[in-house]
């Protein structure tokens, strides 16, 4: 009896072990506080996680959050990138500038992809320079 107990605790013992990694957010409880929705995450060389999506700051414009070990801040500081729309895609070169691209649109209502080169954003290639427009033309 002695040896069936044994057997039944290290049996007990063994499946109470987690089998995986245990997830935790990123930044503490709600350290990002996305507001909505995140559509797009990856890390950079220098181990920095990048997230954007349709989430918004204070002043109700979409960003590029920043989480770079010990918290979460926009990219370039607070309305930088003032995108508004949501966020579908980020990335990075081989020199460390960020990419955003997404529905958001610029003053002449074009959608561009906006760059960080670690100081500021700037629509790529300048203003207006994809020249899209929403809609079909004949």
């Amino acid at each position: 009896m002695k040896k069936i107990f044994y057997h039944f605790i290290i049996f007990f013992s063994i499946i109470n072990q987690p089998l995986f990694a245990q997830w935790s957010e990123l930044g503490g409880l709600n350290g990002l506080a996305a507001n909505s929705y995140i559509t797009s995450i990856f890390a950079d060389s220098a181990g920095n996680i990048y997230a954007a999506g349709d989430f918004m700051n204070s002043s109700g414009n979409r960003y590029v959050s920043k989480y770079g070990g010990t918290s979460w801040s926009e990219l370039g500081g607070l309305n930088s990138l003032s995108a508004n729309e949501s966020i579908s895609s980020i990335c990075s070169d081989t020199f460390g500038n960020i990419y955003a691209a997404g529905n958001f649109y610029n003053s002449s209502n074009n959608p561009y992809v906006s760059k960080y080169n670690g100081s500021s954003w700037s629509e790529l290639g300048g203003l207006n320079s994809l020249g899209w427009t929403y809609g079909f033309s004949s």
